[in-house]
């Protein structure tokens, strides 16, 4: 049985359905390296980006484009298997494998209904937020998002309210007037919920809401100049 179906007919007419597609995306990726042979462009096999040697570039561009054709179309259960090689083998490739990556598993976790299936999925998201920053840096922003997210499917149990706090806490101290609004709400939502648990003091609340006053006002002070400046 794949994928819940049990209907051998169905199951075969979606397996055919499936090597269609791959053999489209494929002759779309064959020709757009002649293209490039054509134009003179630099070609990937031999761009080390994509890999270590020629053939491992190859395979890098080819499942590149596939996964990347299917995420435009919103197929992320296509597209998963072509990411996964990329997202392991070829990580410094381009920063849209972490940028659809993260497309990739909000929609696994939200139409899974299994919760550790779930939470497998939740540990995956973090985990291409971590290697975002391994390999294009600008830590602070990326931790933003990872907080925000990890706070969205993990808010049951304080401990994890609390490994989200320090996410964002972090990624505040780093961006600090350049934080998001997102980071801050779901920061102060946090700073809240451990505060209700007795796990931070009301001290700490107080100087989390001062430090997030701050940084609303320079916003606003930053805004005000921009719009005179028109």
């Amino acid at each position: 049985m794949i994928f819940g179906f049990s209907n051998e007919k169905l199951t075969k007419k979606l397996f055919k359905m499936n090597s269609t597609k791959l053999f489209i995306y494929s002759t779309i990726f064959m020709l757009i390296l002649a293209a490039q042979d054509v134009l003179g462009q630099k070609k990937p096999y031999e761009d080390p980006k994509y890999g270590p040697d020629s053939a491992s570039r190859m395979e890098c561009v080819k499942n590149l484009s596939l996964y990347r054709e299917f995420v435009k179309q919103k197929n992320y259960m296509d597209a998963i298997s072509s990411w996964y090689e990329v997202f392991h083998k070829c990580p410094q490739a381009t920063k849209n494998i972490y940028i659809d990556g993260v497309k990739i598993f909000r929609y696994l976790i939200e139409k899974e209904g299994d919760p550790q299936k779930q939470s497998d999925y939740v540990d995956s998201l973090m985990q291409v937020y971590d290697q975002r920053i391994k390999y294009y840096k600008d830590e602070g922003y990326v931790l933003g998002r990872k907080g925000v997210d990890f706070l969205r499917y993990r808010k049951d149990k304080i401990e994890d309210i609390q490994i989200g706090y320090d996410i964002l806490n972090k990624s505040i101290s780093l961006r600090k007037n350049q934080t998001e609004e997102a980071v801050l709400v779901t920061f102060m939502t946090a700073t809240e919920a451990l505060f209700k648990e007795a796990v931070i003091e009301k001290e700490k609340v107080v100087e989390n809401y001062a430090m997030l006053l701050d940084i609303i006002e320079a916003k606003l002070a930053k805004k005000s100049d921009d719009e005179d400046a028109l």
